[in-house]
């Protein structure tokens, strides 16, 4: 005669669902510190941005602002950030061959 099969005892299969749950808790928390140590560096950036370039930084809030209420299509944006991106492209590969970079001496400039 064929006998039950069993998984273990109730307090063998939950153990292992303890574990993860405390797993689950413990990465949460290694998240959360992660995104408060994000989150302080953006601050302080934006603050040095704020301090040393005012106008261009309420210029990105404003564009930031318009493009998050819906003023932009996909289409625009994806035409805007593709001509941004040969605009600077450009713009590294001119300044490169116009003005190389200046010979050091002895950690001064020559």
């Amino acid at each position: 005669m064929a006998t039950p099969r069993t998984n273990g005892s109730a307090t063998e299969r939950i153990r292992p669902i303890g574990e993860s749950v405390r797993a689950l808790q413990r990465d949460t928390r290694d998240l959360l510190g992660a995104i408060e140590q994000v989150s302080s560096s953006a601050g302080e950036a934006l603050r040095e941005q704020i301090d040393e370039r005012p106008y261009a930084t309420l210029g990105a809030a404003f564009v930031t602002g318009y493009v998050l209420g819906g003023g932009l299509s996909f289409r625009l944006a994806t035409m805007l950030a593709a001509a941004a991106g040969r605009a600077s492209v450009a713009h590294m590969l001119t300044r490169g061959i116009a003005r190389p970079a200046p010979a050091t001496r002895g950690g001064k400039t020559s």
